[in-house]
């Protein structure tokens, strides 16, 4: 994470959303008037935290509201939510100090 308070290095158009949008778009549009199903997820559209331009430039700290809490929450936790905080990156990112310079400019 010593890179998250800077831009991402890959253009917008070679990004992973512009790729899956672009495969997405020409599906439908092939699919012409036959039903289709598809699944469309955007968990990755970059990696966390780090945006290529120009999006790295429309948010500020200011823009981010702060995270609203319950202690309830630790004492009855969602199975999902125990597991996810397990992982490294979650509990880095449950210090309000390495949030706060992931949403500097």
């Amino acid at each position: 994470m010593q890179h998250a308070d800077r831009p991402a290095r890959v253009p917008e158009a070679r990004s992973g959303t512009s790729y899956t949008t672009t495969r997405v778009m020409a599906f439908t549009e092939g699919a012409g008037d036959q039903p289709w199903c598809l699944h469309l997820s955007y968990c990755k559209p970059h990696w966390r935290y780090i945006v290529p331009p120009p999006y790295c430039d429309m948010h500020w700290p200011e823009h981010v509201l702060p995270a609203v809490r319950s202690e309830a929450e630790r004492f009855d936790p969602h199975p999902v939510r125990t597991a996810d905080h397990q992982h490294r990156f979650s509990k880095v990112f449950a210090r309000d100090e390495v949030c706060a310079r992931c949403a500097a400019p």
